[in-house]
């Protein structure tokens, strides 16, 4: 069997999520009704409740406390042991909690339909910073972030998704953000996906 490049990044994906599924099942075996999950809320709110549904599915039997959290609180709830499997954007440099890549996303810039960007390719020096909504997605792109602009403290910093689609739906910020967190907010038409030169 071959594979093209678009076919060979649907694998890795499939497998990356088959992995999750596993994973949540190994919990399951601890002989458990309950199963404790904190993620930070980009991936509680765009990419999680299809592994919800899923796994409800299979085990209708136990039961799921999800939480939103910060990426160190979630850390810190683990530690504790008030969670039993989190889900972060962000790495720690704590012996003490297993870690496991599950996916990795293209980041994309959405902007309302108010924004004036008619060229193909937008660049870092089109974009107006004081019209972006920032959010902190990980510490590496915080860093890269803080290379490609010039302003160190954006006019507005969120951490909760419904807050990004009701800046976002306004008409005249922009946001870099995850192709699943672009793609669940994109079905509204006063938001575009743009192509970008960084």
């Amino acid at each position: 069997m071959t594979l093209t490049a678009t076919g060979e990044k649907f694998y890795e994906l499939a497998v990356q999520y088959e992995s999750l599924i596993n994973q949540m099942h190994n919990v399951c075996k601890s002989n458990c009704d309950t199963i404790r999950v904190s993620a930070i809320n980009s991936v509680g709110a765009y990419f999680l409740p299809k592994v919800y549904n899923c796994f409800m599915e299979e085990y209708p039997n136990y039961n799921l406390e999800i939480q939103d959290m910060e990426l160190n609180a979630v850390m810190k709830s683990i530690l504790d042991h008030n969670t039993d499997i989190g889900f972060t954007s962000g790495k720690t440099t704590d012996d003490r909690l297993i870690q496991t890549p599950i996916f990795i996303e293209k980041m994309v810039l959405i902007a309302g339909n108010r924004l004036n960007y008619n060229k193909n390719s937008v660049s870092v020096d089109d974009l107006k910073e004081n019209k972006e909504i920032y959010i902190e997605w990980s510490h590496s792109y915080g860093i890269w972030h803080r290379r490609n602009f010039k302003n160190d403290y954006p006019q507005i910093t969120i951490s909760i998704m419904t807050q990004l689609k009701q800046f976002m739906t306004q008409g005249d910020c922009w946001a870099i953000v995850p192709i699943s967190v672009a793609t669940k907010i994109f079905d509204d038409s006063t938001i575009r996906i743009l192509d970008t030169d960084f």
